[in-house]
């Protein structure tokens, strides 16, 4: 999405050329710093009023930032107001900043993916048909029906984006979309980055993704030769 930096009619303008050029979907960053002004469910929403057929994606949302109920109830609502123009993206949250200018704990990444692994489940169940019991380590949800039911059945599809196996691999047992990116964390060169996104490395990361897919029945293993 273009930024908020900008008359809000041209803002308009611009997402609807984005329609116009024949884009299925326009995404928008979830961040506190750095200049950032959008709040992605805000923009979402406006983007899918000043269109007619565009898909809305949050690119993606940092799980920590919000409880994986009020998430749901967000994209539930905009599904069914946008006419099932929904694509829901989840990551773990990679850049300290925001979590500390927030005031948030950024936690070891193992913990973050644990949460966000908790989440994706808390989320993908408030979408179906029955209310919802969950006691993990880090949400316990009783007898919550998810409403509004989606227009998109079963739900509008998730993409779960990262660069670590574990979370490609969580995204190959869990997404509809995977979004591959290089490691990003505080502590990474940006050059190291940048190479993480060769042809070599990139195949690797597509492979634990694939790996867990096939794993889980999701996906029919690669024709050998």
């Amino acid at each position: 999405m273009p930024g908020l930096n900008r008359p809000v009619s041209r803002w308009r303008d611009e997402i609807r050329r984005i329609e116009d050029l024949g884009f299925s979907s326009v995404s928008v960053s979830d961040h506190f710093t750095g200049g950032w002004a959008m709040d992605p469910l805000v923009a979402m929403t406006v983007a899918a009023e000043a269109t007619t057929h565009l898909r809305v994606l949050g690119m993606v949302f940092c799980n920590d930032f919000r409880h994986p109920v009020l998430l749901h109830k967000s994209m539930a609502n905009l599904d069914v107001f946008s006419g099932g123009r929904v694509e829901i993206g989840l990551g773990a949250g990679w850049m300290r900043a925001d979590h500390d200018a927030a005031g948030l704990p950024f936690d070891p990444p193992g913990v973050r993916v644990d949460r966000l692994t908790e989440a994706i489940e808390v989320i993908t169940g408030l979408f179906g048909a029955d209310p919802v019991d969950f006691a993990g380590k880090h949400y316990r949800i009783t007898g919550l029906d998810g409403l509004p039911k989606p227009v998109q059945r079963p739900r509008p599809p998730l993409l779960v984006g990262g660069g670590s196996r574990r979370v490609l691999e969580l995204a190959g047992r869990t997404a509809d979309i995977i979004g591959i990116n290089p490691r990003l964390a505080p502590d990474v060169d940006p050059l190291s980055a940048v190479a993480e996104m060769s042809p070599e490395r990139m195949d690797r990361k597509v492979d634990w993704a694939r790996a867990a897919a096939v794993a889980g029945g999701r996906a029919p293993p690669r024709p050998a030769g």
